[in-house]
């Protein structure tokens, strides 16, 4: 079932052209982790949009505007859902360095 729900992400942000979508300017991936609760969000698109939810399990949630845009992902139990153990460490990967001031 799980293996079934990554797929389904997976092709949701294959096919993710939210901003356009949503008149967005561009996307602007943002992840926040809430300590106290073990959960992270995902949210793929910058500003306010009225979602509906999609239950994957009881631990993923995906958060979908108007035409079926991905907008965010939930995660309950993330250190447990994504097997880390602790709380998470980002490591951001084949990203152009200039975009984040590094260049």
């Amino acid at each position: 079932m799980l293996w079934n729900s990554v797929r389904n992400v997976e092709r949701l942000l294959s096919e993710n052209d939210a901003p356009a979508r949503l008149g967005a300017a561009e996307t602007v991936m943002k992840l926040r982790y809430d300590a106290e609760v073990d959960a992270l969000y995902i949210r793929l698109v910058e500003g306010p949009c009225e979602c509906r939810t999609l239950r994957l399990n009881d631990e993923i949630a995906l958060n979908l505007g108007p035409g079926e845009v991905l907008v965010g992902v939930e995660i309950l139990d993330a250190t447990r859902v994504l097997a880390w153990g602790s709380e998470p460490h980002v490591a951001l990967e084949n990203l152009a360095a200039r975009r984040f001031g590094m260049g």
